[in-house]
């Protein structure tokens, strides 16, 4: 099980949209999943997707901490993964991101239940959750933990990804177990995390592949400079 918060946190889901919903308002959070190792611009741009085609009033990038399924793929720490998220989350003064630590400061393995859990605590009823995920992930959503609760706590909207399918039998399987679950196509630009981490392994240039911050962030400190590993 995943540790708990740690008393006297700043805020608990972001610092921007922590007050969503206080109003009496019906709102829409998306919480956007991943690893983000590093975050690159098809992120941003599946966000920049998603918050209009489904009239979202928050994007929150949120950084697995230790990711359940991709343990041995990460490479940098769980800290400099949000440092990353939350530049990219302002570097285009967008208001509707934001970038939050829930996951990355919580002892253990990440699972979403735990994170689903909080956010649902933290919000107001009329705040509507949706959880962000790539057609990867969604592939082992059955085997997540608590997989009937995960579906009472967020709808989910799924971004298409080359080299990936949701096939039709699952498809219906997810929506026989009461999943609700949106599909979104051609999100983002067609960039990986891994093909990132290969050009800086090799010394190559990443400009347009990564947001500028987010590159200067990676020189100094020196991230990704050895083999590069596998993953999104």
């Amino acid at each position: 099980m995943s540790g708990a918060m740690p008393a006297g946190a700043p805020y608990v889901v972001s610092q921007r949209f922590d007050d969503l919903g206080l109003d009496g308002t019906p709102r829409r959070v998306g919480i956007f999943g991943g690893t983000f190792d590093p975050v690159h611009v098809g992120h941003i741009c599946a966000a920049y997707a998603v918050h209009r085609a489904f009239d979202l009033d928050a994007v929150v990038f949120m950084p697995s901490g230790v990711p359940a399924f991709k343990q041995q793929t990460v490479v940098a720490s769980p800290e400099d993964r949000f440092a990353m998220c939350d530049m990219a989350a302002h570097e285009y003064h967008y208001p509707y991101f934001d970038a939050s630590n829930m996951e990355t400061r919580r002892e253990g393995v990440s699972y979403t239940i735990d994170t689903l859990r909080a956010v649902r605590a933290h919000y107001p009823e009329n705040v509507e959750i949706v959880f962000i995920l790539g057609v990867d992930a969604l592939l082992s959503l059955l085997k997540w933990r608590a997989p009937d609760d995960l579906k009472s706590l967020a709808s989910f909207i799924v971004l298409s990804r080359p080299g990936y399918e949701l096939r039709d039998n699952l498809r219906e399987q997810l929506r026989e177990q009461g999943f609700h679950v949106t599909e979104l196509d051609n999100a983002g630009v067609d960039v990986s995390s891994s093909e990132v981490r290969v050009r800086l392994a090799k010394g190559l240039s990443v400009e347009g592949y990564i947001p500028r911050v987010v590159n200067s962030y990676i020189a100094e400190k020196g991230l990704y400079q050895g083999p590069a590993k596998e993953g999104l």
